[in-house]
């Protein structure tokens, strides 16, 4: 994903600003409450929406009530052009959402659409999306404090692949209790000559069990007749 253009209107610091990005890495400067924050919080909300609660802060504090906040994030993936438009209308700042492919041609509308279309398409989530491409100031400054291991811990950690050890290292635990078993029924499997001669034994017992019902039913039958002929004599 190739981020392309940001154009915001009424949007916090900004009363009006276009933003082109440069291929890349891009490092954005400036001092404390220049609005360097604001440009990835307007990325993020083009891409992924927001909550109710976010939206009041989102207008120039000297945007009258009847301006609309606009912010509009064209970006490139898969050789491909799409354009995320967000608008919050009016006093109440009423959202409405629209993506557009590389024809101008609208394919969603709608803020819940239109996050779960831009989902689809990247193939991440905020949170996904935060880690991968973004490095606050913060980070930034306590990762050049460090040096060696520590600072390649930190880095995994800043993009989310901490997580990936953590599940590295399950599926290696894993991986060793199934050897561990798969070394135990090897231990206790028997030979082949001794479970030949135990198959045959089984089969010997079976067919012993076999003569042996014949046996009983032949001794019941003959042990029925036997007591109707008892009964009989009884009578007589």
């Amino acid at each position: 994903m190739i981020l392309k253009n940001l154009q915001l209107k009424n949007f916090k610091q900004y009363a009006a600003l276009q933003l082109d990005f440069q291929e890349g890495l891009i490092g954005i400067v400036g001092k404390n409450g220049s609005g360097k924050s604001s440009i990835f919080e307007a990325i993020l909300l083009c891409l992924f929406g927001s909550s109710n609660t976010d939206k009041e802060f989102y207008k120039t504090s000297w945007a009258e009530n009847k301006e609309n906040v606009l912010l509009e994030l064209s970006f490139e993936l898969n050789q491909k052009h799409f354009i995320v438009r967000r608008e919050f209308r009016g006093k109440a700042l009423a959202p409405k959402a629209q993506l557009f492919n590389q024809e101008d041609k609208l394919i969603a509308t709608g803020a819940k659409i239109v996050n779960k279309e831009v989902e689809h398409l990247i193939g991440m989530d905020k949170e996904g999306f935060t880690r991968s491409v973004f490095s606050g100031q913060k980070e930034l400054g306590a990762i050049s404090g460090t040096k060696g291991e520590e600072r390649k811990k930190m880095v995994r950690k800043m993009i989310g692949l901490d997580n990936l050890d953590y599940i590295q290292k399950m599926i290696r635990e894993d991986r060793n209790h199934i050897k561990k078993q798969i070394q135990f029924h090897e231990e206790t499997l028997l030979e082949k000559d001794a479970l030949d001669l135990l198959t045959t034994e089984i089969k010997e017992i079976a067919k012993n069990i076999k003569s042996s019902n014949k046996t009983l039913t032949q001794l019941n039958k003959i042990s029925e007749k036997t007591l109707k002929k008892y009964h009989k004599a009884k009578l007589v």
